[in-house]
């Protein structure tokens, strides 16, 4: 497992439901969900006692994950080190690297390919591009075979070509270009265009970071991390990350800053962590700057900075980062780091949501239930619910319920607020399993079950739900 690895999912604002028995009981007090909770006064609804939580506690970042590298697509089409022709005239450079390109100089053919390939002194030629990188690369040019391979494996040009793209990324890895090395790596681990080949990936990003290709220092210190390809080093896994970072790799700096904070692979060393992550998110990497904020709204490695950890939250969501999006919403619900802002809370955790951070989702959709930051929209906020269940929100599972088991933004359905506690049960939230415990003792949603009553209570009551154990105390003695 690499270090806090998971469901790092920063702050929350869940409005929940503590529910009593019928006929008129004092209100149970309520307890906070997630990180962080708020809500309103106690009111009544239909025949429960109902309260809003009101206290807020410390970010839930029990558990950090690491994005090792970006694998999902290899590296950009490169450019010739250093070009055959130079003119200030494209159009008249084009013509020229033809012209030698068809005499058949190499070197030629690679530049005039990247030329066709971004449409520089004419229009773009995607299969001419790819042709003259075959020529090339038939002619030994390394650039031009990893170029073709780039090409191959992205389907420009002609059709995929996995199997091609490999044999085009050996070609030029074993002629001295290292991100065709890279790249190679990535599909010998990903076992795409043939099969997996771990220790091969291993051996060919320790060649392209001892070239000094950033990226391979991190992937080869993700492997050495994982026991993948070779025998787990978690201490070499660092040194890789270290180099990658001094060589301003994002991922380098993100992972050795989560090894930093674990103290995997070497001691703790939370103010280096805090150093490496603001790196990383200094160098555009949204999920560093989720991260760094997190030291900084906890007094990690430095003092509290409530103020920095709103402007990295802020940076993190920009680029799209669930996490950091929804860590937002909540530092602008509660006006902390600046100004109480509760339209742009709502909007952040829109933001979130669309991410697939499920707090995220559930925390919209408790706004969007008690209008703040803008108008009441039960239904939104039912859909939103559900989206969060969906994403295995255990929050959003227990507001669902509740939306559901009352009648709001949408018609009544016991069944479906009774599984949808079950989820939420299941989830870990103990006011789910409180309310779960409600209806299988009265039988309400489905078959009255006593003893799996006694049992949602005693999950509630282990999760810390303090209605749950006086629910549970109840029942088992009789009262």
């Amino acid at each position: 497992m690499l270090g806090r690895l998971g469901q790092a999912a920063g702050l929350m604002l869940a409005g929940t439901i503590l529910w009593g028995c019928a006929g008129g009981n004092s209100p149970q007090t309520a307890e906070r969900n997630g990180a962080a909770s708020e809500g309103a006064a106690e009111r009544v609804l239909a025949a429960f006692d109902l309260a809003e939580p009101s206290d807020r506690g410390p970010a839930d970042d029990s558990v950090r994950s690491h994005v090792a590298r970006d694998a999902a697509a290899p590296v950009e089409l490169a450019a010739l080190r250093v070009p055959v022709v130079q003119s200030t005239d494209e159009a008249s450079v084009r013509a020229a690297l033809t012209r030698i390109c068809d005499s058949g100089v190499a070197s030629a053919c690679g530049q005039l390919g990247v030329m066709l390939y971004r449409g520089d002194g004419g229009p773009k030629d995607l299969s001419g591009a790819r042709f003259v990188f075959e020529k090339a690369c038939r002619s030994g040019d390394a650039l031009s075979c990893h170029n073709l391979g780039v090409m191959r494996q992205r389907s420009e040009g002609g059709p995929a070509d996995a199997p091609g793209a490999r044999t085009a990324y050996r070609q030029g890895c074993d002629g001295g270009e290292l991100m065709a090395c890279v790249n190679l790596a990535l599909m010998l681990e990903k076992s795409e265009g043939g099969p997996p080949d771990e220790a091969g990936a291993r051996a060919l990003n320790a060649k392209a970071c001892t070239g000094g290709v950033a990226r391979a220092c991190t992937n080869l210190g993700y492997l050495k991390e994982t026991g993948r390809g070779g025998p787990k080093d978690p201490a070499g896994a660092r040194r890789d990350y270290q180099t990658a970072c001094a060589a301003n790799d994002p991922r380098g700096c993100f992972n050795l800053g989560i090894m930093r904070l674990n103290g995997d692979g070497g001691g703790e060393d939370h103010p280096g962590a805090r150093t490496v992550l603001k790196k990383a998110c200094d160098l555009d990497f949204a999920r560093a700057c989720y991260d760094f904020g997190l030291t900084l709204e906890k007094g990690e490695g430095g003092p509290v900075d409530a103020v920095g950890a709103r402007a990295a939250y802020d940076k993190a969501c920009r680029g799209n980062d669930g996490k950091g999006c929804n860590n937002l919403g909540v530092l602008l619900k509660m006006g902390e780091g600046g100004p109480a802002d509760l339209a742009g809370a709502r909007a952040a955790y829109k933001k979130a949501c669309e991410a697939s951070n499920p707090k995220g989702c559930s925390n919209l959709a408790y706004m969007l239930r008690n209008g703040e930051g803008g108008a009441i929209d039960p239904a939104s906020a039912r859909a939103y619910y559900a989206r969060s269940c969906k994403d295995k929100g255990a929050a959003g599972c227990e507001g669902l319920g509740e939306m559901m088991y009352f009648g709001q933004g949408g018609p009544a359905d016991p069944v479906g607020a009774r599984a949808a506690f079950e989820t939420a049960c299941a989830g870990g939230n103990g006011l789910g399993c409180k309310n779960l415990g409600v209806m299988r003792a009265k039988g309400e949603g489905g078959p009255k079950d006593v003893p799996g009553a006694l049992a949602a209570y005693e999950m509630g009551c282990k999760a810390g739900n303090a209605a749950a154990c006086e629910s549970l105390r109840k029942m088992s003695s009789g009262a």
